[in-house]
């Protein structure tokens, strides 16, 4: 204690120990003596040290204390902190270098401090008063959500309401010390309770995405059914998806990479079945213009003669009866 410089614990340790020591009688106790002596000096030159030093810092924490009850432009809340702290000051100097002027210095100043304060400590414990009702009103409401949750809450909304929540509890601040731990622990339950209903939701949806997935490797590889059928309920699959919410933070990533790649191995078949198609259609109109081509160009055309091309250019021909042309339309759906 004394090399701490803890002064009045070791006082007082001092006060009970020596007479206690002092009464002893036996030879033996002769060595407790002298180091209680000893100790006892050493605590002596602590007071008489703590005294040299307490004697200035009294009359500087009674400057302190003085300049700041005549500065009337500092703000309240300035001025509470600082009056504050030249009290704990002066408090922990204990009794050492006290004296009447002194201390009736100190308390005068202080006295003028809490007289002009008074007013803005009305104020604010009116402003604690009114932030722990918001927070008793905040934990009503929420306590009311818990009491009859919707059951298809989206988790989506109630991690809104739980981070809405927070903030307001943050700013409904101060509230009055004596009262604030209780009111904190019930919206500590109250936020556990919250955060159970999410995790519960979440879950529900993740086990639904998952029989999605199911559904979706199942028509993947049902053959049964036309590929034009597999792709519409594979899409209606995909808007089932959407509507739910998010499944656990840690799940939700996992199973949208497992649902997409499900999809994407039966849309890239569809995709592929109809660009075969495409090019089939594209390779039976190119030979159908092939034959059209080699008819008008053929050995008939050729021998016409002049005035056979000016009979025909007199009159409109139908020249249905060409059966390159009725392999076009043939090719071309006409």
């Amino acid at each position: 204690m004394l090399e701490r410089g803890a002064f009045k614990s070791a006082s007082r340790l001092h006060q009970r120990l020596k007479p206690r020591i002092e009464a002893l009688e036996s030879p033996a106790a002769q060595p407790l003596k002298t180091r209680l002596k000893h100790l006892a000096a050493r605590l002596a030159e602590l007071r008489d040290w703590r005294g040299f030093v307490a004697g200035p810092k009294r009359e500087q924490l009674c400057a302190g204390i003085e300049a700041l009850a005549n500065d009337l432009y500092m703000a309240e809340e300035a001025l509470d902190r600082h009056h504050r702290q030249l009290v704990k000051e002066w408090k922990s100097l204990g009794d050492a270098a006290a004296n009447r002027e002194q201390s009736a210095r100190f308390r005068s100043a202080s006295d003028r401090i809490h007289e002009r304060l008074a007013p803005w400590r009305d104020q604010l414990s009116q402003e604690r008063e009114n932030n722990l009702k918001a927070r008793e009103a905040l934990c009503e409401q929420l306590e009311s959500l818990l009491a009859q949750p919707a059951e298809d809450a989206d988790p989506d909304v109630l991690r809104q309401i739980r981070d809405k929540a927070r903030h307001q509890w943050r700013h409904y601040s101060p509230v009055p010390r004596e009262r604030s731990e209780a009111v904190g622990r019930r919206f500590g339950t109250i936020r556990h309770q919250l955060q159970a209903l999410i995790d519960q939701r979440a879950e529900t949806i993740a086990s639904k995405k998952r029989e999605l997935i199911s559904q979706v490797s199942a028509l993947r590889s049902d053959d049964s059914q036309p590929l034009a059928q597999r792709i519409h309920l594979t899409k209606q699959l995909q808007q089932q998806w959407r509507a739910l919410g998010r499944a656990p933070k840690g799940e939700e990533q996992t199973l949208w990479k497992t649902f997409r790649h499900e999809c994407d191995q039966l849309l890239p078949n569809a995709m592929h079945i109809k660009m075969s198609r495409q090019r089939a259609s594209n390779s039976s109109l190119m030979r159908c213009r092939r034959s059209l081509m080699k008819w008008i160009v053929g050995s008939h055309w050729r021998r016409a003669s002049r005035p056979h091309w000016s009979a025909l250019s007199s009159r409109p021909t139908s020249l249905s009866h060409c059966p390159a042309i009725g392999a076009a339309k043939a090719c071309s759906g006409g």
